[in-house]
């Protein structure tokens, strides 16, 4: 299908990991990965980075990639969400209700592709 498609970027939907490595992975950062929570609520006293139901226009950016980070069952706690970010990782809303797992990674892989193509029309 990706052949079919032209498509040279590919899904990769990694095991669930700890919050400790989870933390981690988000602090080294060394794939150059552009690092989006799924978060159904407002961080207190943070902006949102990319709201689906209000923001028309997605980021573009240059990262070579996303790293689309989705919280247990019931979702990351507050505390965990705030903490991911200020690892460097920017706040995705899909609305404010609680996705499945599948469901979330549904709705947050198109977005991704389509900012990999808006930065780079090649990056189909």
């Amino acid at each position: 299908t990706c052949k079919q498609w032209e498509r040279i970027r590919f899904l990769h939907v990694q095991p669930p990991q700890t919050f400790e490595v989870l933390s981690k992975t988000i602090q080294n950062n060394t794939l150059d990965l552009q690092i989006w929570v799924l978060h159904p609520d407002p961080i207190p006293n943070r902006k949102v980075d990319f709201d689906l139901a209000t923001d028309s226009s997605p980021p573009v950016s240059a990262a070579t990639g996303f790293l689309f980070v989705i919280g247990p069952e019931g979702g990351f706690s507050t505390a965990e969400a705030e903490s991911l970010c200020d690892y460097g990782a920017k706040q995705m809303m899909l609305g404010s209700r609680i996705l499945k797992v599948e469901t979330a990674v549904a709705a947050a892989a198109p977005l991704g592709q389509l900012w990999l193509h808006r930065s780079d029309p090649k990056n189909l």
